[in-house]
């Protein structure tokens, strides 16, 4: 990348920085005082790892972390792919206790700390993970049960970003070894680290340190075959490559970014649409609610969900109107679920006392439900500018399932996925 084509791209990234700042400024005014501090810094530092993301783009860099357990040899491997011996190796256990970044162009290699039976290096390591833009597992044979969780655990975390598998110290791992019985070996680590890979060639085998007689020390080697898969174009982590492509790098950003603030926003969204939902249920002893509460509270919730998602609004915009529009669809689509509450509100009324109890069985279920179907349409309604699109039906149905997947059944709200 020529000086004038990274100053460009340092551009385009600070104003995505300043957009996601903007967003969550404008979130937290509108709807900040809902949200108690561990909320807050929870979003917070969302925020703050897509910063940390741009903040290494900046830099023109490819960031690559490297994960495995503790002394396996990740730090040899970093000297081995820099070419200096700048990260310290031994054989005592923990000499890395911090993430270390160690720079050769166009790379950023990160050694993380090995994270068995350390809960603070697993936070750690998941920080590096969301914030690399590709990982390398190390094994050294083939891997135990903690050594799968750790890389299920980076896995899961971080789905789409490209890795490489590379099994270090095959001299130590072949020494004695019959063809037959490493050829065994060999797939027995394929069998378990495949599911990381786009490729199984992107397994790869090699030794960062040979020991050396004549010096009666370890020496650094040359990893030719994993740098091979580090700049092969296809299936490996080459491929993120493509960030620095000036021909497609704005776009792609700019959109990558733009979806993790949406979701930011969306997971906002959502504790917000809880709040209103457990309101809905406290309402539940009021007769007739939905005629003398709930149109103010679903208006208030609408404008709420506008503000937090970003929309832009029409110009003839009117929140109690958009929330009567979105009610109506979401009845003449699921009208079982949103019926129901009026034909349970007829009977708390008619039968007094005893109406009560199947109020509470009944009545307070489908408020929550219904509340919580509203709210996830209000976000479909408002990410597409304002309106359903083609299919209201199909709009409505799929809030309803967002709100089975965000939310339990009754009561507290589950983890986004």
């Amino acid at each position: 990348m020529s000086d004038a084509e990274l100053k460009k791209f340092r551009a385009e990234m600070t104003e995505l920085q300043k957009e996601l700042q903007s967003g969550l400024q404008s979130m937290l005014r509108e709807v900040g005082n809902r949200f108690n501090k561990d909320e807050k810094d929870a979003i917070q530092k969302e925020v703050d790892e897509i910063n940390e993301l741009l903040e290494r783009l900046k830099t023109g860099l490819v960031w690559i972390a490297l994960f495995g357990r503790t002394s396996v040899g990740k730090s040899a491997i970093a000297n081995a792919l820099i070419g200096e011996n700048v990260a310290e190796v031994g054989v005592q256990h923990d000499l890395t206790t911090k993430p270390q970044p160690y720079q050769k162009n166009p790379w950023m290699i990160v050694d993380v700390p090995g994270i068995m039976g350390k809960k603070i290096n697993e936070q750690i390591a998941l920080e590096e993970a969301r914030k690399a833009h590709g990982h390398i597992f190390v094994v050294e044979s083939e891997p135990f049960e903690d050594e799968i969780e750790l890389f299920d655990f980076v896995t899961k975390q971080t789905p789409d970003l490209p890795k490489v598998v590379f099994v270090t110290k095959q001299d130590v791992l072949f020494h004695g070894t019959t063809k037959k019985d490493k050829e065994v070996v060999i797939q027995m680590i394929k069998d378990k680290m495949r599911k990381y890979v786009k490729s199984e060639n992107d397994i790869v085998f090699g030794s960062a340190l040979l020991y050396d007689e004549e010096t009666d020390e370890m020496v650094r080697q040359r990893l030719m075959n994993l740098e091979a898969r580090l700049y092969e174009d296809a299936g490996t982590l080459g491929l993120i490559m493509n960030v620095l492509d000036p021909a497609r790098r704005a776009a792609q950003l700019n959109s990558d970014i733009k979806n993790k603030i949406l979701e930011i926003r969306k997971k906002v969204s959502r504790k917000i649409i809880h709040g209103y939902a457990i309101s809905a249920v406290a309402s539940s002893w009021v007769p007739f609610d939905s005629l003398l509460v709930a149109p103010a509270m679903y208006a208030s919730l609408a404008y709420a969900i506008v503000k937090v998602m970003g929309g832009t609004e029409p110009p003839d915009f009117d929140k109690g109107k958009m929330a009567t529009d979105i009610l109506k669809i979401c009845g003449s689509v699921l009208f079982a679920d949103f019926i129901a509450v009026s034909v349970l509100e007829t009977i708390t009324n008619f039968f007094g006392p005893i109406g009560m109890f199947i109020d509470f069985a009944g009545l307070s279920y489908f408020k929550y439900k219904r509340t919580l179907i509203f709210g996830e349409a209000t976000m479909i309604y408002i990410e597409n500018g304002f309106n359903f699109g083609e299919s209201a039906s199909a709009s409505i149905k799929k809030a309803k399932e967002e709100a089975g997947k965000h939310y339990n059944k009754f009561g507290s709200k589950r983890e986004n996925k």
